[in-house]
């Protein structure tokens, strides 16, 4: 339609060119009135001609009648659910098909990207509403994330040497060698490339603590690692182990250490002398409350613990002013006797018992923690996503040493230790760090903090199954 348009037009111009060039001739057989009437009546049916071509070339371009006209098989886009091996099609399938496209609308293809995703990667963006503002966000989230050359080329080479000894009269082992390899290659990674496979093999002979440290020497974390890297972390290790071993051991216990002593007198005094649990005296003690009255007495008898205050051994005379709630004599509220419980041992024993059902029922709660997931600038400028332990009561902030060396920043040395209830020292801090942390979604706030660095924060929790 086009190159007929084009012809017409310069057949049109080639007419006005010759009856120009034939104005001046006179004719014998045509008056000029009647070359001059048949000119303007072949220019209007031009001019027609041209804006009817003209609208039907402007209907054919338009998205709207090109997709109700045309009707062609869409392309299905495979679901992605965080695997760094198929993160290279589907980001090339994508972009071709819904990011690069003009007949899309920004919601559209936020719609389209959140209905293509699963698994981790569907949790990573689940935050983000389906709304035009939020796509490019979205867009970048999961390139941040999983478009790292470093990391798929780790992947694909773990593959490599990971598969098992293909076995000769096994077809299919084989076939399964050559169809991993060849799925290496086609990632467009350099396989080529022998030295950075050489790293990653002595990488992988590394122990877990070394590759951790490994990890934090990285500069660039989203680069193929080379062999001089690794050749250079392993002397800097080396060396710094030698000199460790060659110190004298003296020099160790010349340092200054903090004082200990305290810590050690106030868990003494605080371990319960009935369960020999920390954190409660006997008088607080649940399992000596189920006790009935005689065997509490016995236990204090047998102990020669005080009648009276319950918490040190007695020598004849207790400073303690309190007496009895209940009789006013000089003993403690749980060495008490009824008078019913004097003659009759049967509502004693009812006691006990109504004491131990709820000793269960308590022992059974648990109490859930309340978290929050922040993201944490580490220092190659990256933000890492941890985990946060919400304390209302703290006055620090503590992070855990695990936490610490995968962020990688500067610590400064400065011994603190941390006191909970009771004034019992709960743990002892000898670095700190200042972090950034922010929300885990799109925010401007940001908030820079001074944390403690411990060995650990908690135990794993919760430490039952809810349902």
């Amino acid at each position: 339609m086009r190159e007929f348009k084009t012809k017409l037009q310069i057949q049109f111009e080639n007419v006005e060119e010759s009856y120009f060039e034939t104005q001046n001739i006179k004719l014998v057989e045509t008056t000029e009135e009647s070359i001059e009437e048949q000119i303007d009546v072949f220019r209007q049916e031009y001019k027609i001609i041209i804006e009817r071509i003209t609208e039907k070339l402007n209907n054919y371009n338009s998205p709207q009648t090109m997709y109700s006209n045309i009707k062609l098989q869409e392309i299905k886009i495979p679901m992605f659910y965080g695997e760094m091996k198929e993160w290279s099609s589907f980001h090339d399938l994508f972009k071709s098909l819904v990011h690069d496209s003009k007949h899309f609308t920004e919601a559209e293809k936020m719609f389209r990207l959140k209905t293509s995703l699963g698994g981790e990667a569907g949790r990573l963006i689940q935050h983000l509403p389906v709304t035009a503002t939020n796509y490019e966000a979205a867009w970048q989230i999961l390139k941040e994330r999983y478009e790292n050359r470093r990391l798929q080329f780790t992947a694909q080479v773990d593959r490599l040497l990971d598969q098992p000894t293909a076995n000769g009269e096994s077809a299919q082992s084989m076939k399964q060698l050559l169809d991993t390899t060849k799925e290496c290659k086609g990632l467009n990674l350099n396989l080529n490339d022998e030295q950075a496979i050489i790293a990653r093999i002595v990488v992988r002979k590394l122990d877990k603590e070394s590759l951790r440290l490994y990890e934090q020497n990285v500069k660039k974390s989203r680069d193929i690692q080379s062999l001089d890297d690794v050749f250079s972390f392993l002397e800097q290790q080396y060396q710094a182990l030698e000199a460790i071993c060659d110190r004298k051991p003296t020099k160790w216990n010349n340092q200054k250490q903090p004082q200990r002593t305290p810590t050690f007198y106030t868990a003494a005094q605080n371990n319960c002398v009935y369960c020999k649990v920390p954190g409660h005296q006997i008088g607080e003690c649940r399992k000596f409350q189920t006790l009935t009255t005689m065997n509490r007495r016995r236990f204090i008898t047998n102990n020669k613990l005080c009648y009276i205050c319950l918490d040190h051994v007695y020598e004849g005379k207790c400073n303690n002013k309190k007496k009895c709630n209940k009789c006013e004599r000089n003993h403690h509220n749980l060495l008490h006797f009824n008078e019913f419980q004097k003659g009759k041992g049967g509502s004693e024993k009812n006691v006990t018992k109504t004491s131990s059902t709820m000793m269960t029922k308590h022992s059974e709660m648990a109490i859930l923690l309340a978290t929050a997931q922040i993201r944490v600038k580490a220092a190659n400028g990256e933000y890492v996503t941890l985990r946060a332990l919400i304390d209302q009561g703290s006055q620090k902030t503590t992070i855990s040493e695990e936490a610490s060396q995968i962020l990688h920043l500067p610590r400064r040395r400065e011994v603190t230790e941390l006191q909970g209830l009771g004034n019992t020292t709960v743990g002892v801090s000898k670095f700190k760090i200042n972090i950034k942390i922010k929300p885990r979604f799109l925010s401007n706030e940001a908030y820079n903090v001074e944390a403690l660095i411990l060995p650990k924060l908690a135990s794993a929790q919760p430490d039952k199954t809810f349902k």
